[in-house]
């Protein structure tokens, strides 16, 4: 006679939820429903269909809305409770959070039928739905057969405290959540402003007045990047010897209107020189007009008078890149502005590294910021994943770093408490994972030197001003 009471445990409903998953994984898909080489089993055809749709450009007949995009995307993503219910099966009960979970997904499950009539027609899609369907029965009607394991902290709760012994969600699990719903909103946001993205693209070649932030700007690539580099580098050294600061920016073409209006506007904006001496120049080039225009600050106006600007230009400038040598041409142009303005505010050097690298960051942050958004909206399936993936990995651990600190902080209080209470120093101290601050100090200190690498040798914010010294030539 068959145990009714054996085959309605949760372990054994549990293996059933398991063999409905991977009978639906592996069902075949009908034929001559496989596109772009999807395998021949279901789960690989409904990869392979999000993978399509995820390359498809906004408009396209592959190209799916929103909601279909919302809908799908949180169906993939709740197969991930067969991995962490794995986990949970023993588990006397289970969190409230953990039944919210599993009950949303197969309410959200339910309704690709309604979005995809396609994936209603496989006979996989009603096993897969069934196969979470009995999932939550059997964590939401069926209790557990054996203890759940507690942490150190669990061991010190009351018993009466149902919370720290029921089995939750991990934390991962919510992390990666969060990352799945970052991406449907980059997503939706950037289906709902493509015209705004398509100006924005073709008007590139338009330089904008923004600030500087590297001492050598080559917007069109004009220097070989080992030779960009060196200038650049001398650049820096310069301005370490000198504090004054000089930067050069390469254009492929002028804007509308006067070019000395851009000319000034960008290096108010990129504010090239120290507060109180104004001691900065700036080295614009536009290719497409043959022009070049030296903008002096004012501080360096006595040291590099228009006419010292005018005669390095048409004497070291001009003539090298007539020829097409423009590395020649910046190279000798450089060093005679260096040699002019060697001695201008010599005695005031610059900050320290910790300031400059300071200043990096502050530049670094908005321009990546400014930049990411493009970057994100270009990311296709496989990368968003990885990023989710990895990220959310990484995100516990420097969560983790961070709650060691506050703990080791909260020891060092409790030092001082005990020695004035005169107790043993280690009364209540709680035990602090130092790898995990060490780690997560590694993590912060590769992030910021990202962001200073991202944003070049930073030369803004030192505040100078310009006055619309300077000259322009044309070759």
């Amino acid at each position: 006679m068959v145990d009714l009471s054996a085959l309605l445990s949760r372990r054994s409903l549990f293996r059933a939820a398991w063999i409905f998953l991977l009978a639906s994984v592996l069902f075949p898909a009908p034929a001559g429903s496989f596109q772009r080489g999807a395998g021949g089993v279901s789960g690989l055809y409904v990869l392979g269909k999000a993978i399509v749709w995820s390359r498809a450009q906004p408009g396209s007949s592959e190209a799916l809305d929103f909601w279909h995009v919302a809908i799908l995307t949180l169906a993939l993503f709740s197969n991930i409770a067969f991995l962490f219910t794995s986990i949970l099966r023993n588990h006397t009960r289970v969190s409230m959070a953990c039944r919210i979970f599993l009950i949303a997904a197969v309410g959200i499950n339910g309704s690709v039928a309604f979005f995809f009539p396609e994936f209603a027609r496989l006979p996989a899609y009603w096993l897969w739905l069934v196969s979470f369907a009995v999932l939550a029965w059997v964590f939401l009607a069926f209790p557990g057969s054996g203890a759940p394991r507690r942490s150190a902290s669990a061991k010190r709760a009351p018993a009466s405290d149902t919370d720290a012994v029921a089995g939750g969600v991990p934390q991962l699990v919510w992390v990666w959540l969060g990352f799945t719903v970052f991406w449907l909103t980059v997503t939706g946001m950037s289906q709902s402003r493509p015209a705004a993205t398509a100006t924005v693209e073709t008007r590139t070649d338009v330089p904008p007045a923004t600030a500087l932030v590297s001492y050598f700007n080559d917007q069109v690539h004009l220097i070989a990047p080992d030779m960009a580099a060196q200038l650049n580098a001398a650049l820096a050294r310069f301005e370490k010897e000198t504090s004054n600061q000089i930067a050069v920016a390469i254009y492929a073409r002028a804007p509308q209107g006067s070019i000395e209006e851009f000319t000034i506007e960008t290096a108010d904006r990129s504010r090239l020189g120290r507060k109180g001496l104004d001691n900065g120049a700036i080295l614009f080039v536009f290719m497409n007009e043959r022009s070049a225009r030296l903008e002096v600050g004012y501080g360096l106006e006595g040291a590099l008078t228009d006419v010292d600007a005018h005669r390095i230009l048409e004497e070291r400038l001009v003539p090298a890149f007539v020829q097409g040598d423009y590395t020649e041409g910046l190279d000798t142009a450089l060093g005679a502005i260096f040699a002019t303005v060697q001695d201008a505010y010599k005695q005031d050097r610059m900050p320290s590294k910790l300031s400059v690298l300071w200043r990096q960051v502050k530049v670094g942050v908005p321009k990546l910021a400014q930049q990411a958004w493009p970057t994100l909206t270009r990311l296709d399936l496989q990368a968003r994943v990885g990023i989710a993936f990895f990220g959310g990995l990484l995100g516990l651990g420097v969560w983790d770093g961070f709650r060691q600190t506050g703990r080791l902080l909260d020891n060092l209080g409790r030092v001082v408490i005990n020695l004035v209470a005169r107790r043993p120093v280690n009364t209540e101290m709680e035990s602090v994972g130092l790898d995990s601050i060490l780690d997560t100090l590694k993590l912060l200190g590769l992030a910021l030197a990202a962001i200073a690498g991202a944003a070049g040798v930073v030369v803004v914010a030192a505040r100078g001003a310009f006055g619309g010294a300077g000259t322009l030539v044309r070759w």
